[in-house]
This record gives C-alpha cells, structure tokens and sequence, in this order.
C-alpha cells in the first residue's frame, strides 16, 4: 500500500492511511506490507531509478512492485477536508494492469465506510455499514470500474511481455541507471584526485577509495544490464527471439 496522496491535508491522509491498513489486516488472503518497509523501499527505488512514480504510470509502478517482491499495489488518493473524497485504485504488479477503480466519500474517523471501500476494490462481500442512528453519517456513494490494460504504441510494449521478459526490462533498466551514476561519479573522482583538487590527505583517504567504489558499481550495473538483455531474450517466445536474433 503506497502512502496516500492528493490535495487532503497530511494529518487527514496519515489518518486515513492507518483506516485503509486497519480494513486491509481485516481480508483474508490479503498480506500488507508493513508502512516502515515501504517507505525503505520507495527510498530506494528513487536512488535507484531517478524518479518518483506518478498514480497513472502503471509501468513504474509494476518495477516498484517488483523491487518490494509484491504481488498487487493499492494506491489511495484523497481530497477535501472533514469530508474526503477518496478513491482506490488496485494495480497487478505482473500485468502493469489496473485491477479496479473504487471512489467514495468518507471521513477519516468513519472506519466502517472505509472498510467498505477497501472491501469493494478488492471484491469481497460487502459489509453492511453499522452506523449510530445517534450521529448519523453520509453514505458511502461510490462507482466501481474496469480500467483496460494500458498498451504502449512506441519502444517495448511491456504489457504484454511474460514474467521473464518482463523481470529481464526491469533488471537492465536498473543495470543500466547504476551503470550510467556509477561511470559518472567514478570519472569525477578521477578529475579530483588527479588535477590534484582539494587536500592530499582526503583524495588518498576518500577520493580514492570512493572512485574504486563506483568503478565497481559501474561494473557492477553494466552486468546487470547485460544480464537483462539476455534474460528478455530467453523468456522471448520462439518467433519473437528469432527476429530479434
């Protein structure tokens, strides 16, 4: 579960992130991802990737669900005030897919109209709503929607690529960017140590251990891209493999 976003303030989007993870460790079937993991994770990917995934690029975040080794990301978006309007959007991580759509409105202390919610994106039987006839509530109004699989008409079509090929994209584009940072970092400690820049003492004891450091990551993340390619080409059916040879 990526932590929520939107125009709602951050108090009323952490109160209705703890919500939505409360109504989550009610599913069975359904393990979240611990809040603390996630933020490590997406940490990561940023440094990683050089970019913070928009709620509509589904090939982004099917590599950061590959990264955090999940099987669905549920993104929660909200907006308003004492009144949210939230919506819920569920995403397979192996299909770069939207699984459904679900909007509503709630409060971010209507906990059972919040579970309702997160019950209905993930299609288990409705609860019914228990609601004090003392301190009565607005009603969840919400509409439900299949998104198409989204294809891309230019470059790799990663849509339709099987597990394989898909895991293959994702490692040389990671290889690809750790090779690309390591290579330039690696080349300016070079400048430093040998135009004979700053201290002697700190290019002996830091430029230079750091520059040996980021030769290997350049390394390190050429290899991975290499890999990549290779892997895309093995999970590539018969044909494809064939012209791509």
């Amino acid at each position: 579960m990526l932590p929520a976003s939107g125009a709602a303030s951050p108090e009323a989007r952490g109160r209705l992130d703890a919500a939505v993870r409360k109504a989550l460790g009610g599913i069975a079937d359904i393990k979240v991802q611990p809040a603390k993991v996630t933020g490590e994770q997406l940490s990561m990917f940023i440094d990683l990737n050089a970019e913070v995934c928009d709620n509509d690029d589904l090939i982004c975040l099917s590599k950061l669900g590959i990264l955090a080794e999940v099987d669905l990301l549920l993104i929660v978006e909200a907006s308003g005030q004492r009144t949210l309007e939230v919506e819920l959007t569920l995403v397979n991580v192996e299909r770069s897919a939207v699984v459904r759509t679900v909007d509503g409105e709630v409060r971010v202390d209507d906990q059972p109209n919040i579970t309702a919610l997160v019950e209905r994106v993930f299609q288990k039987a409705e609860v019914p709503t228990i609601v004090d006839v003392t301190t009565p509530t607005k009603p969840v109004t919400s509409t439900d929607t299949e998104a198409p699989v989204i294809e891309r008409g230019d470059g790799v079509d990663e849509t339709k690529l099987n597990g394989t090929q898909f895991a293959g994209v994702t490692l040389a584009s990671i290889g690809g960017g750790l090779a690309g940072l390591g290579l330039l970092g690696a080349l300016s400690c070079e400048a430093i140590f040998w135009t004979g820049t700053g201290a002697a003492q700190t290019r002996e004891d830091v430029i230079a251990p750091l520059g040996s450091a980021l030769w290997i990551a350049t390394i390190v993340g050429g290899v991975a891209a290499a890999s990549g390619g290779a892997l895309y080409l093995a999970g590539a059916p018969e044909g494809e493999a064939r012209r791509a040879e």
